[in-house]
Order: C-alpha cells, then structure tokens, then sequence
C-alpha cells in the first residue's frame, strides 16, 4: 500500500493538524482496502482540481485511485458538519467534474447519517467498519468497535516497538516511511503506530512535507512510566528445538538476562526472531521440533523484529546481539519467578541509569 501526498506547506499548527488528520483518513482507507481485497491500493491527490467550485476544494480534499480497474475519486471532509443531504449534493458535483466514481471517506459517521447514505444510494467508506460501493456491487459492515477496546488497552506490537525505538535512540520528528525502512516493517503498519501512540497520549503527529511527522509527549522515562501498564509480551510462540542454530540471532529470555545481570544460567541458550521470519527459518536451519528433553536450544517467536533495537546490546563473552532492556522488561515485569523480574529491572538500569 502506498500514499502518495502532496500539499503546499501551510503556517498554523491546527491547519496542519487537520491537513495531517486528512492525510490519515486516506492513510486508513488505503490499508483498509488492503485488508478486504488484499492488493495494493494506491491513492494521491486527484488532480484538476483547481477548475472545480472554490466551496467544494475548501470542504473537501479529494484523492485519486482505481479499484478493480474501475477509477474512482475519494472525497475526505476537511471537517465532518455537513448534513447527509449537502454531501450528497456535493457528490453529485464532485462526480460531474471528474467523472469518475466518487466515494465518500470519513474516520466516523453518525448512525443518522449512515441510514440517510444508505437510503439515497450515497456510495462511502469508514475505514475498518463499512465500505459501501453498490455501483462495484460492494456492500461490507464490520462490527463497530473502538481501536483500544480492540487491543485491551494495550499497544500494538508495531507501536511498542516504535516507542521502544525512540526510548533506545530518538526517532523525534520522523515520518512512517523513514521509520518503516528503519523498522522494518510495512509503511501501514506504521502509520497505524503513529495512531497507537496518538490514541495513548504518548505521541502527537503533524504534517511534514508529503507525510506527517512524530513528536512524543513527554521524557523518555515519562514516556515508559506511562506505557507501563499498556506494554505486551512480544513473545508469540517459544519451541524447543535440537540441531542447527542461527547464531546471528539475539539471545533472548533468563538466557539474555543470565549474560547481562547476575540471574543463573537456564539450561538452555535462546533466542529469538520475529514471527514473520519463522517460514524463512525452517527453510534455512536444519532442525527438529522436540521437548525440553532432546532440545538443543529454545526459539521464541516474536510479535516484532527484536533485531533493530537489539543493535546497541552484545553480549560480552559471546559477542552475541541481547534482546533489548525495554523488551525483555515487557516480557518479564508479570514473571512468577520474582529473581527473573528483578533480574529484568536490573537490565533496565542500561536505559534509565
């Protein structure tokens, strides 16, 4: 999914801050798109707009893109007060300009309005709940719900990741796409990070250029005293394994803790890799599956790449990458075993001394 932007750099925070907020609409329409279809979906400001009504480019930004080979204009509100009736009229002149398939996109419709787009055949999309095209012969309701409620209150594995990153080494003012290839990670995907953070009070984001820029609230010890209570266990999956090993990989678990704090050595060495890399392992490793018995060494599969921000910690007998502070803490401040969860606060001291 890519989206491209491009608007004039313009003076006030607020104007930027509604020009940002535009920006993620489409941002979330694109990966919505993704997620229904799955195939890219690209959107850029629709061009010629300069001859269209002056009240209607005020109004509305509008986006180009093509669905099923079919082109199509989404129409973004710059602020959500019209009544159901003037959207539908500024549709209809919207569409008599282009003369392309217009679609509404908004982040949220009152029940009112929905049922009035429904009984006029007005065609929209609210990302990640309805997307509504009969002209496509497309009509999909998912069940509302709020993003955190979603995630428990807790965040995103993406999200935590990026705050941990700007914890480790700041990350101030950078946009998804730079942090993406930094990452890792899909450009989406963290762009849904600026989201998460944004929704926790941990983060503010405003137009840079073509994209929007990141600025967290707060030091980085208020920043973690906060996200305390939202953090998850990057931990997906852990697998006993016998055979070969990639040595690459960060250590990992009471294995990491035992090299960087006093903890006892387990009996095992582990490490640890990202979830989406278990395929790529199994094809490039020789090994078997087994118990506690006949393994050779643990794996654990995580919810993120633990290799970027384990960058700036080795191991000082092996020479290995560790897992960083932040996320061994994640993974550790709820252990039954109260020396592992003060083995975790001692590695931690790294970051805040």
């Amino acid at each position: 999914m890519m989206l491209e932007k491009e608007f004039t750099p313009l003076a006030t925070s607020s104007i930027e801050k509604r020009e940002s907020d535009i920006v993620r609409v489409a941002q979330d329409v694109a990966l919505y798109l993704h997620e229904l279809f799955g195939r890219d979906v690209h959107l850029a400001p629709a061009k010629n707009t300069e001859a269209m009504p002056r009240f209607l480019t005020t109004l509305y930004r509008f986006f180009a893109s093509d669905l099923f080979d079919h082109p199509c204009i989404f129409m973004v509100p710059v602020e959500s007060h019209n009544s159901a009736a003037d959207i539908a009229k500024h549709l209809d002149l919207a569409e008599s300009h282009f003369r392309r398939t217009l679609i509404y996109a908004a982040k949220g419709l009152t029940q009112h309005v929905r049922d009035r787009f429904l009984q006029r055949g007005v065609q929209f999309v609210v990302p990640h709940n309805q997307f509504f095209v009969p002209e496509l012969g497309i009509s999909i309701r998912e069940q509302l719900r709020k993003p955190q409620q979603a995630q428990g209150n807790k965040l995103t594995p993406t999200g935590q990741m990026l705050l941990f990153q700007h914890i480790l080494e700041s990350v101030e003012g950078f946009t998804p796409t730079s942090l993406a290839k930094r990452l890792g990670v899909a450009i989406m995907s963290m762009s849904r990070a600026f989201n998460d953070l944004e929704e926790h009070g941990l983060a503010e984001s405003a137009g840079k250029g073509r994209e929007r820029a990141i600025h967290f609230v707060g030091s980085r010890r208020e920043l973690f005293e906060k996200a305390t209570p939202l953090l998850v266990d990057p931990v997906r999956k852990s697998r006993a394994l016998s055979g070969a090993m990639d040595r690459l990989a960060p250590l990992t678990g009471e294995c990491a803790l035992s090299e960087m704090t006093a903890l006892a050595n387990p009996p095992f060495f582990m490490i640890a890799i990202s979830d989406r890399t278990w395929k790529r392992y199994e094809a490039e490793w020789e090994f078997r599956v087994t118990d506690l018995f006949g393994a050779d060494y643990i794996l654990e599969t995580w919810s993120y790449d633990p290799n970027p921000l384990a960058a700036g910690y080795t191991d000082p007998r092996h020479g290995r990458h560790v897992v960083d502070p932040l996320s061994l803490y994640a993974r550790f401040k709820d252990h039954k075993d109260e020396r592992v969860v003060m083995a975790a606060e001692q590695y931690l001291e790294r970051v805040f001394p």
